[in-house]
């Protein structure tokens, strides 16, 4: 005699690599609700992973070691033949300075500004040498382009221009490092919400879901006057409990204290 074929998957591990739906029009309430549940659990779980490599994957790793750093590099000149120029930068401004002067005077009036601690400045202001500033502190800061006000010129006007960014490596490490976070984190959530969806179409785990929908189904559930009348007498007796321990209580220490049992 032929055996009985049934639809019941082989493969053992290879479920878990399968798309298909075991038994689609069987145990749906039971199995969906079974995935929504291991769903949220994965997903508080992965939540809490991405946090825990945001705070612990150490900036400065190797795979970060080859990005460069650069300080910030300005240029300025200005194509006027005499008069006097100001530096500004965000809201400070530096006293006046020549239209030639050297490059130690300009060091000098743009060291008076807030936040410049240490650069350097080479050149003499033309157009074929201008000052080359380089900032050393704040280092490695892609800082805003300098002002130049060219008022008080004559025969000519300032130009200034950016000749490279200054890198931050702290910020670079620190988004890069998130983002890894974020991506590890990510998909370890898809990967657990698809291993869940395996779960409840594993022959064996979703025959039993089956089985419990089936059960559940046989169950004679209360209406909704028989549900009102129950949790009246519950509540009721609950009650009727509390009251009738207080007077215990009440009662036993008012002997007690009586018969001098228990201090006053």
């Amino acid at each position: 005699m032929a055996k009985e074929k049934t639809d019941a998957p082989r493969g053992g591990i290879l479920h878990f690599v399968r798309f298909g739906l075991y038994k689609r029009n069987q145990g749906r309430i039971t199995r969906q609700v079974s995935f929504a549940v291991l769903a949220v659990v994965i997903g508080l779980a992965s939540w809490k992973f991405y946090q825990t490599l945001s705070a612990r994957i150490v900036p400065g790793a190797t795979w970060l070691s080859s990005l460069n750093t650069s300080v910030e590099v300005q240029s300025a000149y200005t194509t006027a033949t005499d008069g006097t120029l100001t530096f500004g930068f965000k809201d400070e401004t530096t006293s006046a300075v020549q239209f030639d002067a050297s490059a130690t005077e300009v060091k000098d009036a743009l060291l008076t500004i807030d936040g410049f601690n240490d650069l350097e400045v080479a050149g003499s202001g033309t157009e074929t040498a201008p000052w080359k500033i380089t900032f050393n502190d704040p280092g490695n800061t892609d800082l805003a382009e300098l002002t130049v006000d060219g008022a008080a010129l004559t025969g000519g006007e300032p130009f200034v221009t950016t000749l490279s960014d200054g890198i931050n490596l702290a910020e670079a490490i620190d988004f890069y490092s998130s983002l890894l976070a974020f991506g590890i984190g990510l998909s370890t959530f898809l990967l657990g919400v698809f291993i869940s969806y395996r779960i409840v179409n594993l022959p064996r785990f979703a025959d039993f879901l089956i089985s419990v929908e089936a059960e559940m189904n046989k169950v004679s559930w209360p209406s909704q006057g028989e549900l009102f009348r129950s949790s009246i007498v519950v509540i009721v007796v609950i009650f009727f409990l509390a009251l009738t321990l207080f007077v215990y209580d009440v009662t036993w220490s008012s002997l007690f204290k009586a018969f001098g049992i228990s201090p006053s």
